[in-house]
């Protein structure tokens, strides 16, 4: 049995690709200058497509097409222009996919590890599936990026845990951030809760600088029009301007802007501190701290209770975030691995740990016999005990193989039980065969188990968000949780519920199941929906009335697809549905609609608490309300993104359910 081997972190401002090979992690380096990473960027320029460092240096090249920070727009119907066609952030996210696979010249290569941020919805996850498919590979993995960087902190250190921890990832990457509780003991890992941003990270830092400290200096000398086409090539080279200023204020007090553009007739030298800088980092440090302090507390916990704090992500390089961190929360602050290449490796653990599906093994027509088998997973032993014991009373012959070389017992005696201890490889997933055979050497049962040496793995990964469904009652919508958040995967379950109206053969009645990704204890307004089945009189034969009984059954993968069954018993109606929905396609028009009805619901709540002089309640809806208000501008700004919008929304609508019951 073949294990995937192979990791890639998709990330907003850099990617890279790493193997497992025996016990180690390998990073596949970028051909062209031999680096860990490549940036996350795209370009068009004539007939050739560049990717990586080529592309970024095209930033400046106003003959080119460059894109960059696509993965901000996964899940979402934004479109990039390109010579009278259109490319989503899935598209090039699979050119960015296959590039980095061609890096490991191998050919056939057909199974992946992809990681994802932990707040990512379904939609965003099975964009980044459909990313990876169509650069080739017939098997995509996901895993959430704060289980990706322990496995790497953990394994590369080669911890040696004694007793329960507590960790805290501070993921503050290109364009999302993550933080996340991870319980980890001396064999396995397990997030016990996460909560994020997808749209903050360093592009919001520095598209920061670029509205409040860059741009304020051009106008100084030249009145540009921010809609032109000329602008709209002059920021892609003030952004890599801002991005090379950040790297350097990392290791130095000062450094330098010079900006040149003849066509725009702009020549201009300024420099940037590092107290500039800071200027800049605050709120963006203040938010992800706020994101941390609501995590601990909805989980009961202090920073007293956190081992050591794992840093992930370029960003986490401004000496100010981990200064901050430090004094806020007195904790260890782990700057033993790099946090551009955490993720890289954490994936190539997590592959080499998975084994491939890719090619059916074939069946094993035997097990004549029930058996009973204790072993441990994971071990840090180098050897392990494998008991087995059969229900009924067996005499024959037992054998034992590593399926992945170097042991075999060979046949030994067996009666009903045995216990036998077996050599482990280690630092890898040792693959075993337990095989029972009668007096005469036939086969009576055969079981391949596998038993991890040296390596933390995950326990499980779980649903980020709640999955509920939409129920009327009469007239008013209400959600009910099918799968709760933080549900180890994978997961299923079967609902039972009735008609709520009768439905005639041929009509265009039908009952609705809207299914929901979000907060059960919302309302359906704040949640996203995921899949929707319609039970029309078109699919009937026969008239169903009103409290007929239907059984819906539901089953996420570990990569989060979802496979919905609807039975109807009483005519024999069944209804498979399964959902990978790529695309969230966002209305501005309702977004606007539903921030109006906000701000009217919140001005009637401040009024109703004004009343009974509730004055601290209003002050926390009038805080609510100063957030709504500037809601809509998000999508007004500098650069149009009323996804960004949306995701805020339902963000400060869950906030609203809570304060509003």
């Amino acid at each position: 049995m073949e294990n995937i081997n192979y990791g890639i972190d998709l990330g907003t401002t850099n990617s890279g690709i790493a193997r497992f090979v025996e016990g180690k992690i390998q990073i596949i380096k970028n051909p062209v200058g031999l680096k860990d990473t490549i940036p996350s960027v795209v370009a068009y320029k004539n007939e050739r497509i560049l990717i990586g460092e080529k592309a970024r240096e095209l930033l400046n090249n106003k003959k080119a097409n460059v894109y960059a920070g696509f993965k901000r727009y996964m899940g979402t119907d934004y479109e990039f222009q390109h010579n009278g066609t259109t490319l989503s952030a899935t598209d090039l996210s699979a050119t960015l996919l296959s590039e980095l696979k061609n890096y490991t010249q191998v050919d056939g290569l057909d199974a992946v590890v992809i990681t994802i941020p932990a707040a990512f919805n379904t939609m965003q996850s099975n964009a980044t599936k459909k990313a990876g498919e169509m650069a080739g590979f017939e098997q995509v993995v996901l895993l959430q990026e704060p289980i990706a960087a322990c496995l790497a902190y953990a394994n590369a250190n080669q911890l040696d845990i004694e007793s329960q921890k507590k960790w805290f990832v501070y993921d503050l990457g290109g364009g999302t951030f993550d933080c996340a509780l991870v319980k980890i003991d001396n064999r396995e890992l397990k997030v016990i809760d996460h909560k994020g941003n997808n749209y903050l990270g360093g592009i919001d830092l520095d598209q920061a600088i670029l509205k409040d400290f860059v741009l304020p200096k051009i106008q100084e000398q030249v009145k540009l029009d921010l809609t032109s086409k000329e602008y709209h090539t002059l920021k892609h080279a003030l952004l890599y301007q801002i991005e090379e200023v950040k790297k350097t204020l990392s290791i130095q007090n000062e450094a330098w802007f010079e900006i040149e553009d003849d066509d725009l007739n702009i020549s201009l030298d300024f420099k940037m501190t590092r107290a500039d800088l800071q200027k800049f980092v605050t709120p963006i440090y203040e938010e992800t701290e706020q994101l941390m302090l609501d995590l601990l507390q909805e989980n009961n916990l202090s920073f007293n209770e956190i081992e050591r704090i794992i840093l992930v992500g370029g960003t986490t390089y401004i000496p100010q975030i981990r200064a901050s961190l430090k004094a806020n929360t007195q904790c260890l602050i782990d700057t033993s691995m790099d946090p551009t290449t955490a993720i890289i490796q954490g994936a190539a653990y997590f592959a080499g740990t998975k084994p491939k599906t890719t090619e059916q093994d074939e069946e094993v027509p035997f097990e004549k016999i029930e058996v009973n088998l204790a072993y441990e997973p994971t071990s840090q032993d180098e050897e392990e005990l494998i008991a087995l014991k059969t229900q009924s009373s067996f005499k024959g012959y037992l054998r034992i193989t590593r399926t992945n070389g170097g042991y075999d017992s060979g046949l030994t005696k067996f009666k009903n039980e045995d216990q036998v201890l077996v050599p482990l490889i280690p630092r890898e997933r040792n693959l075993f065969n337990i095989s029972l055979l009668d007096k005469k050497q036939r086969i009576c049962f055969s079981k391949d188990i596998e038993i991890t040496q040296g390596l933390y793995l995950i326990s499980d990964q779980t649903l980020p968000a709640d999955i509920c469904l939409e129920l009327d009652d009469n007239g008013q919508t209400y959600l009910e949780a099918i799968f709760t958040k933080n549900s180890a995967l994978p997961i299923q379950k079967t609902v039972y519920k009735t008609f709520s109206k009768t439905v005639e053969p041929g009509s265009d009645d039908a009952i609705i199941i809207n299914i929901l990704e979000g907060s059960n204890a919302s309302l359906p307004a704040s949640n996203l929906c995921i899949g929707r089945i319609s039970i029309s009189g078109k699919d009937l034969n026969t008239h169903v009335i009103k409290g007929t009984d239907i059984e819906i059954q539901f089953l996420i993968s570990e990569s989060r697809d979802l496979n919905v069954e609807v039975h109807i018993p009483s005519i024999d109606l069944t209804l498979t549905e399964t959902f990978e929905p790529d695309k969230n396609i966002v209305d501005p028009q309702q977004i606007k609609l539903d921030i109006e009805k906000a701000t009217a619901k919140i001005n009637h709540e401040i009024a109703f608490f004004n009343q009974k002089e509730d004055y601290e309640s209003s002050l926390a809806l009038q805080k609510l309300l100063s957030e709504v208000s500037h809601l809509k501008k998000l999508g007004e700004g500098l650069e149009l993104n009323w996804h960004q919008a949306d995701e805020k929304k339902r963000s400060l609508f869950k906030v609203l359910d809570s304060k509003i019951k």
